[in-house]
């Protein structure tokens, strides 16, 4: 049983639901998709050499949250999908150019963070300071 109030509209999965009509990408706008690709490339920086935090991001799951809430409840599931897969391909991308430019480098030891800042994470879109 689900308690008013405690269930955000649209985000329910009940056992036996067919995710797949969920689990696919969805158009989101640039500003979102901005605001989640720059929250991870200072994530990135900040939080122990390209480690993420347990339990995921507080940052990112406002943005999530509040970009759901600006959508129909139908569409809810599969713009938070949508949302995360961005996350996930800026994160792989990242790790990606980090191992390019170190191969030694992985998970947890420490980098030369102006890899990513010298070079606008690899691409000309942020600035960011570590």
């Amino acid at each position: 049983m689900i308690r008013r109030g405690f269930a955000e509209e649209g985000m329910i999965v009940n056992e036996g639901d067919d995710m797949s009509k969920h689990n696919r990408i969805v158009p989101v706008s640039d500003e979102v998709r901005n605001k989640i690709i720059d929250t991870v490339r200072k994530e990135f920086l900040e939080n122990g050499n390209g480690m993420s935090r347990d339990g995921g991001s507080d940052k990112l799951a406002a943005i999530n949250k509040a970009y759901r809430k600006s959508v129909s409840p139908s569409e809810r599931l599969s713009v938070s999908w949508t949302l995360s897969q961005i996350q996930i391909e800026e994160e792989r991308r990242l790790v990606a150019y980090v191992k390019k430019i170190d191969p030694t480098w992985d998970f947890g030891k420490k980098f030369d963070k102006n890899i990513l800042i010298n070079s606008n994470f690899g691409t000309n879109t942020v600035d960011v300071k570590a």
